[in-house]
C-alpha cells in the first residue's frame, strides 16, 4: 500500500485537431506536451514503414499498440491508487508485462501525490497531463508509464524524447503546484522483454526543455 497525499486535480475543456490537443485553460489555450514533441520527431522511419505494410494493417497496428498502452496505463494507476481490484479484468498477458514495473513501484514509492494530474504554464504556454507524481526516498519524481513493441535503449532518439517530455512535465507541475520536482523515471514496458528504467535528474535537460518550449509560438503561430 502506498500513502495518499493527492494534490488538487484539475480539469478543462480538450480540444482535439487531428492527432493534436489543446487545453483550454483558465489562462489560455494551450498544446499539450505531447502535440509539441510530435511536430519535432521525424517520421520518416515511420512513414516508410506505412507505405510498405499499407494503410489498413498500419492503422490496425497502431489501435491495438494504442489500446494496450491504455490498458497498461490504467493498470499502473489502479495499483498506485491502492485498488483493490486493480487486476481485475486484465488480461494475463498484460499481468505479466506488468509484473517486474510492480516490483519496481513497490521498492520505491513511498507516497502517491497525483495520478493524470493536469498541469499547465501560462508564461511557457503549454500544458499536459502527467501519468504520476510521488515521493521515493530521494525526493519527488515524475513517473512517465511507456509501452513500446520493440526494444527501446537508453541512448535512443526516443528514450531523448521520453526524457524531454518528462522533463516539461517537472517544469509544469513546480509551476502548478509550487513544489520542486528534481527527479524523473520513465518506466517502458516492452513486449517480450524486461522494462527499460530511466531515472534521470531534470536538471540534465531542462535547457533543451527551455529551447524546445521558445518554439511554441513558432509551431503554433496564432
Amino acid at each position: 500500500m502506498f500513502n495518499q497525499f493527492l494534490y488538487h486535480r484539475t480539469e478543462v475543456p480538450v480540444i482535439e485537431q487531428g492527432e493534436d490537443r489543446f487545453y483550454q485553460t483558465p489562462d489560455g489555450t494551450f498544446p499539450s506536451v505531447t502535440t509539441v514533441l510530435s511536430r519535432l520527431k521525424d517520421n520518416t522511419q515511420l512513414d516508410k514503414w506505412r507505405n510498405k505494410v499499407g494503410n489498413e494493417e498500419a492503422d490496425a497496428i497502431r489501435f491495438q499498440a494504442n489500446e494496450k498502452g491504455k490498458t497498461l496505463h490504467s493498470l499502473a494507476e489502479r495499483y498506485l491508487s491502492n485498488d483493490e481490484n486493480w487486476k481485475q479484468g486484465i488480461a494475463s498477458v498484460n499481468l505479466s508485462t506488468f509484473r517486474p514495473i510492480q516490483k519496481f513501484l513497490d521498492e520505491n514509492v513511498i507516497t502517491v501525490y497525483g495520478l493524470e494530474l493536469l498541469v499547465w504554464s501560462k508564461k511557457l504556454k503549454i500544458a499536459g497531463r502527467t501519468d504520476a507524481l510521488v515521493d521515493w526516498k530521494n525526493g519527488k519524481h515524475i513517473i512517465d508509464f511507456k509501452t513500446s513493441k520493440r526494444e527501446v535503449k537508453e541512448d535512443s532518439t526516443k528514450a531523448y524524447f521520453f526524457k524531454l517530455q518528462a522533463t516539461i512535465y517537472a517544469m509544469l507541475v513546480e509551476e502548478h503546484y509550487w513544489t520542486s520536482v528534481p527527479y524523473s523515471t520513465i518506466l517502458v514496458m516492452q513486449n517480450g522483454r524486461g522494462p527499460l528504467i530511466i531515472s534521470f535528474k531534470n536538471g540534465e535537460m531542462r535547457e533543451e526543455a527551455e529551447a524546445l518550449i521558445k518554439k511554441i509560438p513558432e509551431l503554433f503561430p496564432g
